[in-house]
């Protein structure tokens, strides 16, 4: 059954199975502004401030969008994974395999990536 599966994923070109993962891009916020303490002037507060709250809002929109690359490439596993298993199913069932039991069976679980995504920080 191995064989199979593996056959029809090489006759599928599947270069997904083989291929290297896209690099992570790195945020470009910066680093994180330095907090001048309870000792810092009102000058230096106000500027972490004003520095802090574009460094948050730019962190923000960074996560969101890793977030929706995430849940993008889980869509992409998931519909690669019904379409394989479908193909299987009926080499299976043309080759005179009975797959009535696996037909009625539930469907493979969703990948869970284990995080809490679209949470909100």
């Amino acid at each position: 059954m191995k064989r199979i599966a593996l056959a029809v994923l090489l006759s599928l070109g599947a270069p997904f199975a083989f291929a290297a993962a896209d690099p992570i891009p790195p945020h470009t916020c910066g680093d994180v502004p330095e907090y001048p303490g309870r000792l810092g002037t009102d000058n230096q507060k106000k500027n972490f401030d004003k520095s802090y709250k574009a460094y948050d809002k730019c962190i923000r929109a960074y996560i969101d969008d890793r977030v929706a690359t995430m849940k993008a490439n889980e869509a992409t596993v998931n519909k690669i994974v019904e379409d394989t298993n479908t193909i299987v199913l009926k080499m299976r069932a043309d080759s005179g395999e009975d797959v009535g039991k696996d037909a009625k069976a539930p469907a493979a679980p969703k990948m869970d990536t284990g995080g809490k995504q679209g949470a909100k920080y």
